[in-house]
């Protein structure tokens, strides 16, 4: 099973020539293997979705699931204590985690399924929540360019005992699209900068966590500075999947929807109900819809509910 994985593989979304001299090749963290049939699995996927917990991933996989109307072909494809994975269509849906280590992991590591997998020309899409920097609650923001915690648009790794710079990038191309999606729905959605932080506290200034050193005044300068370069919201995990996807020049995107704008405070909950939580968790998935739709592998059709009718404008 594992060369009939390696047949008629394309090559351009790995670089590691090592990969020829392991076989099988055990995807531990997300309990894959050569030795599974992963072009019947995985060869014709075009997007994977990527959420922070796998609660959100199998939400949305089994809401597109029904828009598929596919009712025999299973819809988990993996599931680990780490990592869920979950196939509707030729849409992967799978949960990374929280933060960069997290992310990457599993980026390495469904790269290679789809890899071995034979699958061709597909892009990654994470959906996450996230502060907004002047952004209201709600408003969902699509990455141009990601900077980390000093404003500097690159990242530094360790590799094997030295440091090595790499510069992040996202997809225009995509990022436009997903933004016309966004406005054919009217939902509230702009194009701007991420901040990817180390940790959720101390390093995106807030005053909130266990450890706090730093003033209210040095709080308001940092997020003054990261709206002035154009930022309009702080995760964790953008940065790698930006510097990832350069790297292997994988079609990549990010949407981010805001629990709260951090310019009025640090506390998620305040003022956010339970419903509107969930609304605002839900509105990226109308959004990967509407593209499916756009791109034709949903239909484009807009039903009337409250007749019973439906309007079928092709594909």
């Amino acid at each position: 099973m594992a060369e009939e994985n390696k047949k008629d593989q394309k090559t351009e979304h790995v670089r590691n020539k090592h990969l020829a001299n392991i076989n099988p090749d055990y995807l531990y963290h997300i309990g894959l293997n050569t030795s599974m049939n992963l072009h019947e699995k995985l060869g014709d996927v075009k997007i994977v979705l990527m959420s922070g917990t796998h609660e959100r991933a199998k939400s949305f996989a089994t809401k597109l699931k029904s828009e598929f109307k596919d009712d025999t072909s299973p819809l988990e494809v993996s599931c680990t204590e780490r990592y869920h994975i979950y196939k509707a269509g030729p849409v992967l849906a799978l949960s990374h985690g929280i933060g960069g280590p997290s992310m990457v992991l599993v980026l390495h590591e469904i790269t290679k399924a789809l890899h071995y997998a034979g699958a061709k020309d597909f892009s990654y899409i994470r959906i996450g929540t996230c502060g907004g920097v002047g952004a209201e609650p709600g408003t969902m923001v699509i990455t141009e360019k990601v900077f980390d915690g000093a404003l500097q648009e690159s990242h530094e790794y360790t590799i094997c005992g030295k440091k090595e710079t790499r510069v992040p990038k996202f997809d225009e191309k995509l990022g436009k699209e997903l933004l016309e999606c966004g406005k054919r729905l009217d939902l509230p959605v702009l194009i701007g900068n991420t901040v990817t932080c180390d940790d959720f506290f101390e390093s995106q200034g807030r005053v909130d966590g266990a450890i706090c050193d730093f003033s209210d005044d040095d709080r308001i300068k940092f997020l003054n500075d990261c709206h002035a370069a154009g930022v309009r919201n702080i995760e964790m995990e953008g940065m790698m999947l930006g510097v990832f996807c350069a790297q292997l020049g994988i079609p990549n995107a990010m949407i981010s929807t805001c629990l709260i704008n951090r310019l009025k405070g640090d506390q998620v909950q305040s003022g956010l109900t339970a419903e509107k939580q969930a609304a605002i968790e839900r509105a990226p998935g109308d959004l990967i819809l509407e593209l499916l739709r756009s791109r034709g592998i949903l239909s484009k059709k807009r039903a009337r509910e409250e007749d019973g009718t439906e309007e079928e404008h092709g594909r």
